[in-house]
């Protein structure tokens, strides 16, 4: 899993905007200094749970969660230092096979952020949501519940892309005062969960093609209803439509239109080259 939701492409972007649509707007002085000191004590336990080194990160963790224990409850800089926490703990847990645990701590993020939405309309912290449940997409495909995992990326690259409800709790708007910002956001993010999907698509042996089917439809109804604005947002439905072509019984237009897209396109997001050969 990871916790930043511009992550594939630049963490310093997401940052920017986080720190200017949300921190300055609920920390000063030594309240910035109270954030720097958590989501840095806590970065570097992820950084050590992703470097397997479990032991030290769990001890890093607890050196951060019991100063975080002290901290006055029921602000709104309370909620933003918890949820320097949560995703990061989650990361651990995921690590360590503990799902149930991954799981409740995305969830706690999810409503932390929520209420933060609701108590200060803070609209950008939708995609820190989306986020986060890109990751419980993510613990639903570690514990080979395809069918949910699968389900959830859909709804999530609907609700990117359409800016409609997906039925998914608390995503029902998006709506950030930089346009060309928030359409950074939802093609990076749309882009990320797509990856994903197809990287487990590509490694799976058995259902391949009723998956493979399901996407396509899937990817059919998507570009009707996926109003582009930009260079970056073109990019991406070609990405698509690219994708809404494939067939496993006759790959030749696939990796055709596919090498088309390659050499014409433009504003291409890092990896695509290497997630379309996926399906040579």
């Amino acid at each position: 899993m990871n916790t930043a939701a511009y992550n594939i492409a630049s963490e310093d972007f997401f940052s920017g905007i986080y720190s200017r649509e949300v921190l300055a707007k609920v920390a000063c002085g030594e309240e910035l200094a109270k954030y720097d000191y958590y989501e840095s004590v806590f970065q570097h336990a992820l950084n050590l749970a992703k470097g397997k080194k479990i032991e030290e990160s769990v001890r890093e963790f607890e050196k951060g969660e019991e100063r975080l224990s002290a901290e006055k409850k029921g602000s709104d800089l309370n909620a933003v230092l918890s949820d320097c926490l949560y995703p990061k703990k989650a990361y651990l847990y995921y690590k360590l096979k503990r799902m149930s645990l991954a799981r409740l701590l995305t969830y706690k993020s999810i409503i932390t952020n929520e209420g933060l939405k609701i108590s200060r309309g803070f609209n950008f912290l939708v995609f820190v949501q989306t986020q986060q449940y890109h990751n419980l997409a993510r613990i639903f495909f570690a514990e080979s519940n395809v069918k949910e995992g699968i389900r959830l990326s859909y709804r999530l690259i609907w609700f990117l892309l359409t800016k409609e409800s997906a039925g998914v709790k608390y995503l029902d708007k998006i709506a950030l005062p930089v346009e060309e910002e928030e359409s950074q956001l939802r093609c990076a993010m749309t882009y990320q969960v797509l990856f994903e999907l197809l990287g487990v698509l590509a490694r799976m042996k058995n259902n391949v093609a009723l998956y493979l089917k399901s996407l396509i439809i899937f990817l059919e109804e998507l570009i009707q209803h996926f109003n582009v604005c930009n260079e970056r947002e073109h990019t991406l439905r070609n990405f698509l439509i690219v994708f809404s072509g494939i067939d496993l019984h006759d790959r030749s237009r696939y990796i055709n239109a596919a090498n088309h897209f390659l050499q014409t396109s433009k504003d291409m997001f890092p990896n695509t080259e290497r997630v379309i050969k996926l399906f040579y």
